[in-house]
């Protein structure tokens, strides 16, 4: 059994959750939550951060180390009484991820297909319509290989007539476009892309316009889970910083 299942099993059993409960409480099978404690598998960094907000239990200290009931007991008042306006200032970030990209676009016309989304917690608080896209292969030489924008929606409207400095991304009737926006001659259309290379696209195309207001980049080969989560926590913890100033 891993470090990570022994305590999600300790954690569990001390709120006194069965395994289908806890489950339910984080949208997964009881079969992931048996793998997890049996040491058959590993929660994904978006579940663990979950289980430990959920629970105020430090991230770094439920990933490297065995905990007694007694500390697994004590987290709660010891954190919460020292991050407790941190917590209540967190949003909740609905995901789009790379695979579902597509599936993002062909559905994005039903008014509920936020709520379907996976998400994930931020210890801040950020006005307007959020969300998060995971991205690659977009050619904007600012941004890594690989990465996960975070945006505010605006709308088309809002931005015409104006070149703009700030990175969007456009989800159009048929496909997705990262990039920088200007607006062309004919007004029939506008230009998204890098600063180097534009292409047309017709303002009637774009469904959804979303600023990139924070990026994650995700471009990193980790040796361990344990590795990942140290390198996610201080991204996040950078990003708070940044969004706060």
């Amino acid at each position: 059994m891993s470090v990570i299942g022994k305590n999600i099993r300790k954690v569990r059993v001390l709120n006194n959750y069965t395994q289908a409960a806890f489950a339910a409480l984080f949208g997964v099978n009881r079969s992931n939550i048996s793998a997890y404690e049996d040491g058959r598998a590993n929660p994904k960094n978006d579940l663990l951060l979950k289980i430990c907000a959920h629970f105020s239990i430090s991230v770094e200290k439920f990933s490297l180390k065995e905990l007694t009931v007694n500390e697994l007991s004590k987290f709660d008042d010891h954190i919460v009484a020292e991050n407790q306006q941190a917590l209540k200032n967190q949003t909740t970030i609905p995901f789009v991820s790379e695979l579902k990209i597509k599936d993002y676009v062909k559905k994005q016309h039903k008014a509920d297909i936020r709520f379907q989304l996976p998400s994930f917690s931020f210890p801040f608080s950020v006005l307007g319509v959020v969300q998060a896209f995971e991205v690659s292969a977009h050619g904007i030489d600012e941004l890594s290989d690989k990465c996960i924008l975070i945006c505010n929606e605006l709308s088309l409207h809002s931005l015409e007539g104006k070149s703009s400095k700030d990175l969007f991304v456009l989800i159009l009737k048929e496909s997705c476009k990262v990039g920088y926006l200007d607006f062309d001659v004919d007004e029939r259309y506008l230009n998204a892309g890098s600063n180097e290379r534009k292409t047309k696209i017709l303002k009637e195309e774009v469904v959804e316009v979303w600023k990139v207001v924070g990026v994650l980049n995700m471009n990193v080969q980790f040796s361990s889970i344990y590795q990942n989560l140290q390198v996610l926590s201080k991204k996040i913890s950078e990003m708070s910083k940044k969004i706060g100033e």
